[in-house]
């Protein structure tokens, strides 16, 4: 039986902010309501997750930001440090990474945390999540991508509101 690679307490839902596995994969939503809090708790949470992740497993990891936002400086290099501490469990538990957006802003701000700290696992940065899945399950068998992505957009409608997060 596959192990469950969710942190307990998961799937994580607030204001502009979801994080949830979907078979091996984890997606992590960041929409416009995010605010200082949510950002908090997303770097928590992020880093609480990694720390779960059993040493066993391979994950793929999709972001969705599906809006031009930002993430404060200050949050961006405290993600980037806390990758880096993770470096060796990322290396080891990560099959892919991809994020999804159209905003060229948002993809400048995740390549500035990959110059702080570059990902030990294969990376990309593309327009849509069914792009990102494609990647992923490039690097990480046994994922069909229509599937997923239609697994992904229902629980995306049931745990936001009217779309907005």
């Amino acid at each position: 039986m596959p192990v469950d690679p969710a942190p307990k307490g998961w799937p994580i839902a607030r204001p502009g902010l979801l994080m949830i596995y979907v078979g091996s994969v984890c997606f992590i939503r960041i929409g416009a309501e995010l605010d200082e809090a949510g950002e908090a708790v997303h770097r928590t949470e992020l880093a609480r997750a990694i720390d779960a992740r059993p040493n066993t497993v391979r994950v793929g990891v999709v972001y969705d930001v599906p809006l031009a936002l930002g993430i404060t400086a200050l949050g961006r290099s405290d993600i980037a440090a806390m990758l880096n501490q993770r470096r060796d469990k990322l290396r080891q538990t990560t099959a892919a990474f991809a994020l999804a957006t159209p905003s060229a802003f948002v993809r400048g701000m995740l390549q500035a945390v990959f110059w702080i700290a570059p990902p030990p696992y294969p990376s990309t940065m593309v327009e849509s999540v069914e792009d990102a899945l494609h990647f992923v399950a490039r690097h990480l068998s046994g994922i069909d991508v229509p599937a997923m992505l239609a697994a992904y957009r229902s629980e995306v409608l049931l745990r936001t509101v009217a779309g907005k997060r």
